[in-house]
């Protein structure tokens, strides 16, 4: 799925049930060939245009909508330089610091919006959580005690996706320390602050 979903307790701990079969992303932030590749299957829009986009099918309803079992959940932090390879990939170690980070929506903002430099949008998204933002603070809190009751890692991911020069470099740096943590060969930081 891409990132709508919903998080529910389940016997198995939490499970996320996708509500997307397609990803609707940049066209400057995909590989030329990749996007082209499925241009039978995507939607493309204004691609002669800064900041265009595309819909990319991925997934099949049925595999969507399947509960999966959550292992992991991780703000993508775009804006902090790292300054070692245990940084890159951070746990926090409670409720409170978690959801101070992940209300902050920090971020630098990469042309998606007319937004420029670091911004701040609660939960990172202008869409719903802030306009109902009382009842929001709730359903966070219960989320992320449901998260922490389960043992899930909880933390934060530094991309240095938003930092210049590092555009390319900062995610793949990210992906593989992520890759050496599930295959159990790294260690990770403290995000708590």
């Amino acid at each position: 799925m891409d990132d709508m979903a919903s998080l529910r307790p389940s016997p198995d701990g939490v499970v996320v049930i996708g509500t997307e079969t397609g990803a609707f992303v940049r066209l400057d932030d995909l590989p030329r060939a990749y996007a082209y590749s499925t241009m039978d299957r995507s939607i493309f829009m204004n691609p002669g245009l800064v900041n265009s986009r595309v819909v990319v099918p991925f997934g099949n309803y049925d595999v969507i909508i399947k509960p999966t079992k959550v292992d992991m959940v991780l703000y993508a932090n775009n804006h902090e330089r790292m300054k070692s390879e245990k940084d890159v990939l951070r746990r926090f170690n409670d409720i409170d610091s978690a959801l101070r980070v992940f209300s902050e929506g920090k971020r630098i903002a990469k042309s998606t919006t007319h937004e420029k430099g670091i911004t701040k949008t609660y939960f990172a998204n202008p869409f719903g959580a802030i306009q109902r933002r009382e009842e929001h603070e709730i359903i966070a809190r219960r989320i992320f005690e449901l998260l922490f009751s389960n043992n899930i890692f909880v933390g934060e991911i530094l991309t240095q996706l938003g930092i210049p020069g590092m555009e390319v470099e900062g995610p793949r740096i990210a992906a593989t320390a992520l890759l050496k943590f599930l295959k159990g060969g790294s260690k990770v930081g403290s995000g708590n602050s």
